[in-house]
Parts: structure tokens; C-alpha cells; sequence
């Protein structure tokens, strides 16, 4: 996987405005996200390199030498202990008892910017390596999913990451120890591996290409940057994936992944002194490096003039993005670039946002971001509509970005920005898990305490020091953007460097006290012990899950019910319905209710359809009930305004249109008509699929007094069940049916559910044509008659994470991208409901265009090979413990436990149930299991669907070997 830095920012429509969550940390301005979805785990190992070994020792598991170093406290803060081991190894504890989960992640500080000539993307190639195993650990994939292990690892430019979580368990925590400190020293790095893992991450390359934003952001960068490595994808260059040499490889690993460059992090539930003695077990014997680390020291130098380009690639939306260079995160003027950010495009209050995206210029902007461990960019960008003028608007977003530079900002409007980090600071010192992530961060920007130091100093921000930062950055001499302008005198803006990146760090105090959680039992009979449920005296049904949480969180989720399918199938104004409440009550504005919200510690999000809604609430226990009483007043008393309905017209309008020549939006135009035929469909029959023209007729159709109605006659209380986990406040259930209980509406259509029937669906073949698209994607599909209260249903559930569903360790994936190094991802799920038998069972990939037919062939011969043979004992074993332990750990989720308590007060079943599953994937039998996949699997009744731009890369035929046999 990788994420790109720090440097990067991803434009993104519409999510709800009171969502804050833990998505409120990206607000910190590091731009964390930009990940792409990657599956960097591979296979086997040979012994490659081999290490000098210290007199004296005793002998370890893995092969490696111990010695009993000790690791000596540096320092603590925010709950967080800091270790040294005399070889350097850093090591963070953030020990967690209130959630059954532990988190290893160990963060080596080399990334991308310590690439030499003819290495761009190294660093992200080595991450894929590091997963072929080492002499001891020769399937890492494998031994992760022995264990029932989350795995992953990421590339920036500044680190590599490699992370995993578990349920609790002191053997498994012991051995991720073990096999991170093997790893680190004894990973196998072999030409024959790299043969095949580099088509692997060629074709995620291939991934991005498609993306037109993506895209975009690479070329400014390397525009911003004419010198630093900043400027070079992290993900590398064609020529250099391909072509690398293994002994530069080899070198890289030998340099950087050793115990002085990396920072080992445990979060979760563990016991620190058993957990130290296991680190210095693990780490303690690994000799301290004799080595100097080569690091980088390139300057980029003040930039003397505005620098454009323009890029034209087919799909997407009509895009402007501009590149402000910018300090490091070490640097105190961070903290105030991470508020301008939100000042400038938060959703509805900011400045740029009201002037562009109010007067509908554009559909979005967005803003924000600082550099890493060295000083980086600041990014303003806007989403346009397919006609806008682009000239006109780019003059427009300059205006409105250079030119609040020499302004001051509203006082209220920067506590308000503060206030949203206040919770964002909160909601860090809650998940140690989650924190993981950005400590990850601030150790690749130099020191892991730079993430508190950046929110303090974000909390002290004052008005003058915005506008101050914004005049002496947002320059146009030290703009890159897609447009040129010629000036007079160049202007240079000198870039401060921060030489002591620990300036001032200890002097840091914590003034948060969180409250601790509960040691947590998520296993069924416990979970039952725990939950109540009644009827309450208004006829909602409630369920309700006590557990002490840390910080007092408490999660709320509610169903609300209304209609007939067949009655609202052609209803476009449904869905719209939950969108609009968010834009104001008759007492709360947009911008208010963020606000409250914050005020409030929390927040929640509405979705709505046809035949009801679902609501979402996370607050703390002194805040929930009047939480929930904004909750209510949003349902109860929204006013619909028609300005945001126009807006966001025009925003689905233009993503409708940014959507129309990707590879997924043509495979399902040419295949949803032959499903309509294939199942008996027609308009205004539920399951119908709408064809695109069909759609756009809708949306654009779509009009404010349709969606005022639906409201009006529909949404209510008159049927809804509401699941509350966590640190429950007293009077809960009388506060609920106080705000939810009389909302009814006696003659509003009642809920009747709708089945649907199982259709055969007979086998076809449709290959879709795109354009100018490296990157092409397939779809294997078949209908069962099958739900989830059939006993096969487990059973299938087991094949199905062995056939495809399992990640790395599937069948499908280690034949088509392990072995062969075809698909990037490659996977198989299945579609299984409740009350109906109406599912399916697909296989789905994406691959270079001309790998097709190959890739194909691969999967049928695979398919071929596994029906006729059946999974072994080994395969079954593996994924049994895989799967159990994940749905363990689901249970460790208070979002889903209250999605677990609603679905029971809709099936009115109990936590028995989920026992049940478990005991028959328990029992289930080598046999059984391949019985069951007989039974389902049916290559011969496929529906198969591709696309992708097969005229410009024609498919190859398929060699011989793949081929032999076809179902």
C-alpha cells in the first residue's frame, strides 16, 4: 500500500457536516489520507542476507541472537510511554484495557525522498518484499492468517509502516514481536520474487493512472519540486519499477532496516511489563548497526516566479489545484497552515467555499496541508462543473486564496476551527489504536510528540498569526498550478528550516484527563449477559449494551421504517431526503449545527432511502441526551433550503458526469440490461437497474417540492428500533421516548418488506471498450439460491475465504498474483441476505488490458483445480481460525456491536445466534465445506464482464499452461 505524504490532498464530495468522528483528525492538516487500497502482503523466502551476530549471546526463535538488553524508560505523555533498547530501537507503549484488541506497528524512517537515481518507488517496492518471508517465517501471509491477524504495511516519503491487530492474546502479540524483529534483519530479498511482485505493483501503478486527480496532484508536485525528492511519486516511475536491480534492493533493505531507524509502536490491551519483557526478548539481541544512515540534504530553493502545466486525460472532473510551498510539521507555522485550511474550504463557513461553491463556479474545494520532515505544500484546489469557464474560476480561487493574505480573519471563526481540534484532540487520547496511525507521522516528520505539540499549538492559534502565515506563503511567486502568469519583479519566499525538531517537546503537559474503559468479553454468551431489551411505552423497540468505555463514549443506532418497495421504487426524491436535512433546522443554520455538535463532544449522521433511514450518534456520556435532542430537531424540523438544493444538484450533476467513461460505470451499462431482461424487470419494479440515460433523466427531474413531500409522507417514528452501546447516561429511555416517541404519522404507508425471488440468470460474456485507461477491471458472477440462515451458509462462508474472500491467502490470489503476478487485487465475495434466498456469489480483479485473456484463463484453471480436488485440511484449518477470529473481533466494535443489537430486534433473535455461526464453522467438516462448493461454485453459469481500453493494449492470448482446463 501506499499512502501518499504529507504533502498530498485529495479533493472529496459531500460527507455529512456533523460527521466528525475520527475523521476529525485529518483536520490537523497532515493530509494523511490519499491511501490507495492495497493488499502488500506476498510469499515465500529464502535466506538472502546474512548478518553479523554479536559474541556472547544466546541463541532466540528465528534464528537470531539475544541478549537481555534492557529497555530503559526515555520518557511519558498522554498516556504514551517512550522505551530505548541500547541498539537504538524506539518503542512506544499506549496501553488500552477497555478494548480486546492489540495493534503492533513498527515504522522504519525511510520513505521515497531517500531514493537515488533510477529507484523511484524502491521504498514501496521493499514494502511488498518484506511480506515474502525470511528463512524462519517463510509465509507471512499465511502465519498472519494462522492467527486470525489484520495486517497491512504503507509507503510515504518520509517512512515505511508495517502494522498489524489482533484479539488480545499474549502468543500472538509474542510472535508479531518475533516476526518483526526477524523481518527487520533477515527478510529474504530474491530476483525471483521480484520478478513477479514487480507486475504486482506495476499494476497498482496502473491503478492510479486512472485517476484523474491523482494524477494531477503527481505532475504539480514534481512542478513544485525541481530538486527535493518531494516532487517524485512515491509509488515510483514505469522504467524504474520494472527495471530495478535487486542488489540496490538488497543494498536499501541492509541500509535503513535496522533497529536505529525504527520505531516500534503496541497499543491496546496488553500487559506493559510482560510486553517490555517481550520486546527486549525480541529486539534486545540485535546488534546496533556500525553504519552511517545516508540521509538526504537536498534544498528545495526559493522558488522565483508562478510555474504551470496542463494536463488532459479522458474522465473525471474539470479540476484547478495550486501548490504553495510551505514549512515541515516541526515548524510552529503548521499549526496555523492547518487552520487556514479549514478557513478557507470547510463546508458551509469557509471563504473559498462560499465563493466558489455557493455561486456555483464549483462543486467543491478544498484546502490545506504542511510539509513532513521537510517543508512541503500547501494545497488549494476546487472540483468544477463539466461547462464551468475554467480561466474565470482559476482567476477566482487566486483572488480568493492570495488575496485574504493581506486580510485579517474573524476571531469567531478561528475558536470555532480550534474547537473542532479540541474534539479531534479528545478523540486521539480515546483510540490508542487509531493514534497509531498518526504517530506514525509524526515520528517520519522527526519525533512522535510532534502530533501534540502541533494540536496545542493549533489550540493557542490567534487571528493575526493566520493572516500572517497566509501573506507570507500564499504568494504567487510561490504558486504552482495549471495556468502561467508572467510577473515584474520575482518574488522569493524563503522556506524556514527547523534544525532541533525536538525544540520545546519537553516542556509538552497533558491537560486531558480521559477516563479508562472496561476490560472487555465480546464472546456471545457474555455480550448476552450484558444487553436489555424492551418495548418502550411509545412502541419503539430499544436495545441497549452497557460497557465502560474509554473517555465515556457511547454509540447509538437507529432504524427508521416506512413503505412498500413497489410503492417508492421509483421515488428519486427518497434519497435525497437525508442529504438536505443537514443544511438547517428553523433554529440551527448548516454552520450551527457543526458547531453544536462540537460543543457536544460528538456527532451523527443520517441516510436515508426508500423504505426508511438509519441514524448513527457518537457522543460521551455526559452529552448524549442532548445530542440526541439535536438529533431529533434535525429529523423533526429540517427546512429544506432551495439554495442547497441547487447546489447540490449541480454537485451530483458534475460527478455524474466525471463518472461517465470509468471503467466500472461502462461494465455496468452494458450488463445491467441484460440482468433487467435475464430477471423479469422492468421500471417501478424493486431491483430494476436504471441505464445512465435513465438516471440522468431522474436526477435531473428531481425537484425540491417532491423531496418535501416524500418527507411529509413518510418520514416518522411510526416503526423504529434504536441500539445504544456504551457508558449509558442515566434516563436514556425516558429522554429517547420523550424525543422520538410522537412522531407519528397515523396515515403514512407502513413498512412492508420486500423479498425477492431467485432467478437463474444464464451464462454471457460482455467486454466494455474505455479509453485511455492503464488500468482494467473483471467481474466473474453467478446467482445461488442461498440465504443466511441455511446451515450451507457458514459452511460457504469458509469456501469462499479460501476461494478468494481471504485476502493473500486465497486460492485465487496466490495463483493469480502471486504466482502469475497478474492482478494487483484479486478477490471473491458473497452476497447473502436474511429473509430472501435471491443472492450471488462474485469474483472480481483488476489487471493491465492486455492480461485479460490470460488472467482468465488462470482463474477458470484454478477453479478447475480446486473443484475437482477440494481445499485440504491445511487450507481449511487456516481460514476457520481466520474467520473466526475476525468475527471475534467485530464484536470489539461498538458501532457494529449496535448494528448487531439492531439486526436482532428486526429478527428478533438474540446473541445465541452469532454462537450458532461460530459452532458450525467450528464442526465444519473438510467434507462439508468441499461439498458446499461444489454445490454453489457453477463456472459454467458465469456472467463475465470486463473493461478497460482493450483496443490500445489488445488482450495476449493466454499461454497453454493456463488453459488447460476450462469448466
Amino acid at each position: 500500500m501506499i499512502r501518499f505524504d504529507s504533502q498530498r490532498a485529495q479533493p472529496a464530495l459531500a460527507s455529512s457536516p456533523v460527521q466528525l468522528g475520527a475523521a476529525l483528525l485529518l483536520l490537523l492538516g497532515l493530509s494523511l489520507g490519499m491511501s490507495v487500497p492495497a493488499h502488500s502482503k506476498t510469499t515465500p523466502a529464502d535466506p538472502a542476507q546474512k548478518r553479523q551476530k554479536t559474541q556472547g549471546q544466546q541463541p532466540a526463535q528465528g534464528g537470531l541472537k539475544v541478549n537481555l538488553a534492557k529497555a530503559e524508560l526515555v520518557r511519558s505523555l498522554g498516556g504514551i510511554s517512550e522505551y530505548r533498547l541500547p541498539n537504538g530501537l524506539q518503542v512506544l507503549l499506549f496501553p488500552d484495557a477497555s478494548k480486546p484488541t492489540t495493534t503492533v506497528n513498527i515504522t522504519y524512517k525511510v520513505g521515497s525522498r531517500h531514493e537515488g537515481p533510477g529507484e523511484a518507488g524502491m521504498a514501496h517496492l521493499l514494502e511488498h518484499m518484506l511480506f515474502k518471508g525470511s528463512p524462519e517465517f517463510k509465509d507471512i501471509p499465511q502465519e498472519f492468517s494462522r492467527r486470525g491477524m489484520r495486517f497491512n504495511g504503507t509507503t510515504t516519503v518520509d517512512r515505511t509502516n508495517y502494522f498489524s491487530s489482533f484479539n488480545a492474546s499474549d502468543d500472538t502479540l509474542q510472535f508479531a514481536l518475533n516476526l518483526e524483529a526477524n523481518r527487520m534483519l533477515r527478510s529474504s530479498i530474491l530476483k525471483s520474487e521480484l520478478d513477479k511482485e514487480m507486475t504486482v505493483v506495476r499494476n497498482e501503478l496502473e491503478i492510479g493512472e486512472n485517476n484523474p486527480g491523482q494524477l494531477l496532484q503527481q505532475r504539480v508536485m514534481g512542478l513544485a519540486f525541481r530538486f527535493h525528492p518531494y516532487g517524485k511519486p512515491t509509488i515510483g516511475t514505469r522504467s524504474d519499477v520494472e527495471n530495478v536491480p535487486i542488489e540496490k534492493l538488497q543494498s536499501f533493505y541492509r541500509q535503513y532496516y535496522q533497529p536505529d531507524n525504527a520505531v516500534l509502536m503496541i497499543a491496546g490491551q496488553m500487559d506493559t511489563a510482560k510486553t517490555l519483557t517481550w520486546v527486549e526478548q525480541a529486539f534486545g539481541g540485535l546488534p546496533k548497526p556500525t553504519r552511517t544512515l545516508r540521509e538526504s540534504y537536498t534544498v528545495e530553493p526559493p522558488q522565483d516566479g508562478e510555474r504551470a502545466l496542463q494536463l488532459r486525460r479522458v474522465g473525471g472532473a474539470p479540476m484547478l489545484m495550486a501548490l504553495y510551498h510551505v514549512p515541515g510539521m516541526a515548524h510552529p507555522d503548521c499549526a496555523g497552515l492547518s487552520v487556514l485550511g479549514q478557513l478557507l474550504a470547510q463546508q458551509p463557513s469557509g471563504s473559498l467555499y462560499k465563493q466558489l461553491v455557493e455561486s456555483k463556479q464549483a462543486v467543491a474545494v478544498f484546502a490545506g496541508g504542511c510539509g513532513g520532515y521537510d517543508p512541503g505544500v500547501f494545497t488549494v484546489g476546487a472540483v468544477l462543473p463539466p461547462a464551468a469557464d475554467a480561466s474565470a474560476v482559476e482567476l477566482a480561487l487566486l483572488k480568493g486564496v492570495e488575496v485574504p493574505a493581506n486580510t485579517s480573519f474573524k476571531a469567531e471563526d478561528v475558536q470555532r476551527i480550534a474547537a473542532q481540534y479540541e474534539l479531534g484532540y479528545r478523540q486521539i487520547l480515546k483510540s490508542p489504536e487509531a493514534a497509531v496511525g498518526l504517530l506514525s507521522e509524526s515520528v517520519a516528520a522527526g519525533d512522535w510528540r510532534l502530533i501534540f505539540k502541533l494540536i496545542e499549538n493549533v489550540r493557542t492559534i490567534k487571528t493575526e498569526d493566520v493572516a500572517r502565515i497566509a501573506q507570507l506563503y500564499l504568494q504567487p511567486a510561490n504558486r504552482s498550478m495549471g495556468s502561467y502568469t508572467p510577473v515584474e519583479q520575482p518574488i522569493k519566499v524563503e522556506v524556514p528550516r527547523v534544525s532541533d525538531r525536538s525544540a520545546g517537546l519537553d516542556d509538552l503537559k497533558m491537560d486531558q484527563v480521559i477516563s479508562a474503559g472496561e476490560s472487555f468479553d465480546p464472546t456471545p454468551t457474555a455480550l448476552e449477559a450484558r444487553t436489555r431489551r424492551l418495548v418502550m411505552p411509545s412502541g419503539i423497540k430499544l436495545a441497549v449494551l452497557p460497557k465502560k468505555n474509554r473517555g465515556d463514549t457511547v454509540t447509538v443506532s437507529m432504524n427508521l421504517r416506512w413503505a412498500d418497495a413497489r410503492g417508492v421504487a421509483l421515488a428519486e426524491e427518497a434519497g435525497w431526503v437525508s442529504t438536505l436535512l443537514f443544511e438547517g433546522t428553523a433554529k440551527h443554520s448548516r454552520q450551527a449545527l457543526i458547531d453544536e455538535s462540537v460543543k457536544l463532544k460528538g456527532g451523527f449522521n443520517i441516510s436515508g432511502g426508500g423504505q426508511g433511514a438509519s441514524v448513527s450518534v457518537q457522543a460521551e456520556k455526559s452529552t448524549l441526551i442532548p445530542l440526541l435532542g439535536l438529533v431529533a430537531e434535525v429529523l423533526r424540523e429540517p427546512t429544506f433550503p432551495a439554495e442547497a438544493f441547487e447546489r447540490i444538484k449541480a454537485q451530483s450533476l458534475a460527478s455524474f458526469e466525471a463518472g461517465a467513461k470509468e471503467p466500472q460505470t461502462l461494465r455496468a451499462e452494458l450488463t445491467q440490461p441484460y440482468y433487467n431482461a435475464q430477471l423479469g424487470l422492468k421500471p417501478g419494479d424493486p431491483g430494476y437497474a436504471f441505464s445512465r440515460s435513465e438516471n440522468l433523466a431522474r436526477l435531473q427531474g428531481v425537484s425540491l417540492e417532491a423531496i418535501k413531500a416524500f418527507y411529509q409522507r413518510y418520514w416518522s417514528a411510526n416503526e423504529m428500533e434504536i441500539a445504544v452501546v456504551g457508558d449509558l447516561p442515566d434516563g436514556l429511555d425516558v429522554a429517547l421516548d420523550r424525543l422520538f416517541g410522537d412522531w407519528k404519522k397515523p396515515t403514512a404507508p407502513a413498512y412492508e418488506r420486500w423479498l425477492d425471488e431467485y432467478k437463474a440468470v444464464a451464462p454471457a460474456r460482455f467486454d466494455a471498450q474505455a479509453k485511455d485507461k492503464a488500468n482494467a477491471i473483471v467481474e466473474l458472477r453467478q446467482e445461488i439460491r442461498l440465504n443466511n440462515r441455511s446451515a450451507d451458509y457458514p459452511l460457504l462462508d469458509l469456501a469462499n475465504h479460501m476461494l478468494g474472500g481471504g485476502a493473500m491467502e486465497s486460492r485465487l490470489a496466490k495463483r493469480v498474483r502471486q504466482t502469475e503476478g497478474l492482478s494487483y487485487g484479486m478477490g471473491s465475495s458473497v452476497n447473502v441476505g436474511y429473509w430472501d434466498d435471491a443472492s450471488t456469489w462474485s469474483i472480481h480483479a483488476s489487471f493491465a488490458p492486455e492480461n485479460r485473456e490470460r488472467l482468465l484463463a488462470a482463474t477458470r484453471d484454478e477453479i478447475a483445480k480446486v473443484l475437482k480436488s477440494g481445499f485440504t485440511q491445511d487450507e481449511l484449518d487456516r481460514a476457520r481460525n481466520d474467520v473466526l477470529q475476525a468475527r471475534r473481533q467485530s464484536r470489539s466494535d461498538d458501532g457494529a456491536l449496535a448494528g448487531a443489537l439492531l439486526n436482532q430486534l428486526e429478527t428478533q433473535t438474540a446473541w445465541q445466534r452469532f454462537e450458532q455461526g461460530d459452532q458450525r464453522r467450528r464442526e465444519a467438516t473438510l467434507e462439508q465445506v468441499n461439498a458446499v462448493l461444489r454445490k454453489y461454485l457453477l463456472p459454467e453459469a458465469w456472467v463475465i464482464s470486463t473493461a478497460g481500453d482493450f483496443l490500445a493494449k489488445p488482450p495476449l492470448a493466454a499461454e497453454p499452461a493456463q488453459a488447460t482446463t476450462k469448466p
